[in-house]
Parts: C-alpha cells; sequence; structure tokens
C-alpha cells in the first residue's frame, strides 16, 4: 500500500499480486488488489479479484466499496450504487461508504439524495467525527465546485492541526 501511495502504482501492483499467489484464499489481501488496479487505472482487471474476494466473503464491505468506485470510473453508475449501497450496509453506516453514495448521487443528477445524504453526515458530525474530505467527495459529484474547495481546506486545515499536535 505504502508503493501505492507514494506513487509508485505499477511496484505496489506487483507486490500485491504476490501476496495473492501466496495466500490465494486470503479475502482481504484479493480485495486489496482489486484497489491497487484502481489505483493503477487498471479498472477491467481490478472486478476480478474483487468477485473472487466476494465469493470468498460476501459480507466484506472493502470489495462492495472498491467494486463501487471501480465501477464508478467505468461509468457503470447504477451498479456503482447497488455496490456502495451494499457497502454502506455491511459496513454498518461508515462515512466512507455513505459518502461514496452521496458522491454518485450527485454525479448521477440525483440531488435531491445527494444532500439527503450530506443532511445525514452533518447530523452524525454533530455526535462523532466526520471527515471534512468525505464531505468534499460529496459537493465534487455534485458539481459545486466552491463548496468542494471549502472542505478541502477544512480537511487540509485538520491535517495542519493534527500534524503540529504531532509534532509537540
Amino acid at each position: 500500500h505504502y508503493l501505492m501511495v507514494v506513487g509508485r502504482t505499477d511496484e505496489g501492483l506487483e507486490a500485491c499480486e504476490r501476496a495473492v499467489a501466496l495466500d490465494p484464499v486470503g479475502v482481504i489481501v484479493t480485495a486489496c488488489l482489486g484497489w491497487h488496479c484502481l489505483f493503477s487505472r487498471q479498472y477491467d482487471e481490478g472486478i476480478e479479484p474483487l468477485l473472487r474476494a466476494l465469493r470468498l466473503d460476501p459480507n466484506l464491505f472493502w470489495s462492495h466499496l472498491i467494486l463501487g468506485w471501480i465501477y464508478e470510473q467505468k461509468g457503470m453508475l447504477e451498479q456503482a450504487v447497488a455496490e456502495y449501497q451494499q457497502a454502506v450496509s455491511l459496513s454498518g453506516g461508515m462515512v466512507i461508504s455513505i459518502a461514496a453514495l452521496g458522491h454518485i448521487y450527485g454525479l448521477m443528477g440525483k440531488q435531491s439524495q445527494a444532500e439527503q445524504v450530506l443532511a445525514e453526515l452533518s447530523e452524525r458530525a454533530k455526535k462523532s467525527y466526520v471527515s471534512a474530505y468525505d464531505i468534499a467527495t460529496i459537493y465534487t459529484g455534485m458539481g459545486d465546485t466552491e463548496r468542494a474547495f471549502e472542505w478541502l481546506e477544512k480537511a487540509y486545515a485538520c491535517l495542519l492541526y493534527t500534524s503540529d499536535a504531532a509534532d509537540e
């Protein structure tokens, strides 16, 4: 994952493929192969390991979420919605899954559903942490660039604050 994050996606993908070869029934590592394919923009290649991971464990929300991201990149929006809905359900409503669903509603022009997701996350934020980045993701899907950048600035400020606190 480190290789993927630092931009060495090909090496990260190769390392993940080796990990799957060593543990072909490892559901998490198999799902992660799909994630690495997503980051390498090898969307078609990412579908198979995710479907395999779902055959191994159909209740792993992470596989549904990544598969949704891949479907979204391929323009298969209805399939992406179905995967995101599964991810929301199976994750117990994890914010990352809800934000993905809100984002795709925005992309599809379903503004009222996207706004409903924003309202849900706003309520949740009164009781627990909700990432500003996830809110920005929804505004991006809705095409509201100004609000998306406002929330990205908040996410960046939070990152700086957290980084400064760690340095002290």
